[in-house]
């Protein structure tokens, strides 16, 4: 059954092309918007956030070369009404959309405080549309009116905290080799497997002293065991990994896999042990990786006036306030190379100051570099391990942008946090490390992995666990 929806300038801001495509169902849905959407498209064209610079500037692009052309069929419910054909020339498929234009409003629609939401709603009233918008106070007031309202919902996971890449399985000992291929043949896909060895004459004991338990990691070919030793860890890390999470995370970032995604609360670990796995890849003359990249996306909690173009400084300076996450993790380990120079013993306030100093040793030695997303475009980065840290605040089409600007021999690992969303426009239900990690449950191409258990200190955990975002 078709449906006819009015689409709120949100939906066209966060990805114009996919969004209409999809709600357009190849031609059998009607998708209409008014002039306050032109509006309000026209003014983002100049917006200081180059996403949505570039979402409205697509959308007229698409237009472009496509005439207005005056529907009379459509029956009008205001006299002063006029209704348009326009076709949007996407790269992949055209789509109709209908434009209404109302010259006069309702009196207490232009009282309302919202007067956009407002003049749009009014339209979806008189011709009875189904509002689709990703701005949740304006879903609410549409539904208060009786109209159908609701958010896009293809890239939704209303849940996200119930996605796992952990599968835990009990097998006899016995047969542990026909066990074994058939857990992979179920998996078939980037995962983590704890396997936990029982014994036929003691089939309900999971969970041996002697440590009768195994990790693997599936990759498409087969199950590939991990060394879990913490031995093995030490020897290699400046900082080693002291949970299982963070265990399998490092080893995870050491295979193959070109793309990682990572979701943990703040201090899970996240930053410094992909660093660290990255500074190892540079250090290893068999690995073509030859330096890090650090991106991060620039949007901060409800405060315009902290983004990026309102700092002062040059662009390095103004780079430097987004990326204290890697800063901090590269004085974490310059300090804990100090330690172990020093036999652990507590560093002296000299030794303290000369920590910045190894930090920038470190920074040259392993070229580690910082972007701005903003300048990705055009560019090809390859041999590089990058990190594109706070992807939960980054639109599908900025992480689309960075994905295909990865080269040759490059790996990028995408971290984040979906309980701490502050893009306007998404939600934790909805945001790019969402769509990432709906990917990795079924897709052998990307490798999914979830820090459960904050490290950085017992506040941060006493945050995490009682403060609601």
């Amino acid at each position: 059954m078709s449906k006819k929806y009015i689409i709120d300038t949100s939906v066209i801001i966060d990805n114009p092309d996919m969004n209409l495509i999809k709600l357009s169902e190849n031609g059998k849905n009607k998708l209409f918007i008014t002039e306050v959407v032109l509006s309000e498209l026209d003014k983002h064209k100049i917006s200081d956030r180059h996403e949505v610079k570039w979402a409205a500037r697509t959308f007229f692009k698409a237009i472009k070369g496509s005439s207005f052309k005056r529907r009379k069929k459509l029956e009008l419910k205001d006299s002063s009404d006029k209704i348009y054909k326009v076709v949007l020339s996407f790269e992949s498929e055209k789509i109709v959309i209908h434009v209404i234009v109302r010259e006069k409003y309702l009196p207490e629609t232009l009282k309302s405080g919202s007067r956009n939401d407002s003049k749009i709603i009014e339209v979806a009233k008189s011709y009875n549309l189904h509002c689709i918008t990703n701005d949740t106070a304006f879903k609410v007031i549409a539904m208060s009116q009786g109209l159908e309202a609701d958010n896009l919902y293809w890239d939704q996971i209303k849940k996200p905290e119930e996605l796992s890449f952990l599968s835990e399985v009990s097998v006899m000992e016995e047969s542990k080799e026909d066990s074994l291929s058939d857990i992979y043949s179920s998996q078939k896909k980037w995962n983590q497997v704890h396997i936990k060895y029982q014994n036929h004459q003691d089939s309900s004991n999971t969970d041996y002293e002697n440590g009768k338990e195994a990790f693997f990691i599936v990759n498409g070919k087969g199950l590939i065991p991990l060394d879990m030793e913490h031995e093995s860890f030490v020897n290699k890390y400046k900082v080693p990994p002291i949970n299982t999470d963070q265990k399998l995370y490092m080893r995870i970032l050491e295979s193959e896999c070109k793309v990682i995604v990572a979701t943990g609360s703040t201090g899970s670990g996240k930053t410094l042990m992909a660093l660290q796995v990255g500074m190892e890849k540079v250090r290893d003359k068999n690995s073509p990786i030859n330096g890090i990249l650090y991106m991060r996306y620039t949007v901060n909690a409800e405060d315009k006036f902290s983004a990026l173009g309102y700092r002062k400084g040059d662009e390095d300076t103004k780079l430097g306030y987004f990326n204290y996450p890697l800063y901090g993790s590269l004085n974490y380990i310059a300090e804990q190379t100090m330690k172990i120079e020093n036999k652990d013993q507590d560093l002296s306030e000299a030794q303290t100051m000369q920590r910045s100093h190894i930090t920038e040793e470190l920074i040259e030695k392993y070229n580690i570099e910082v972007t701005d997303i903003a300048h990705a475009r055009g560019i090809t980065i390859s041999n590089k391990f990058i990190i594109f840290d706070e992807i939960q605040n980054t639109p599908n089409k900025i992480l689309q942008l960075i994905g295909t600007r990865v080269g040759k021999d490059s790996q990028i690992v995408f971290m984040g946090d979906y309980n701490q969303v502050d893009h306007p426009y998404l939600s934790k239900e909805r945001n790019g490390l969402i769509t990432l990690m709906k990917l990795a449950e079924k897709d052998p191409f990307v490798a999914g992995v979830k820090l459960r258990h904050t490290v950085r200190s017992d506040i941060a955990e006493w945050f995490q666990e009682n403060v609601s975002g």
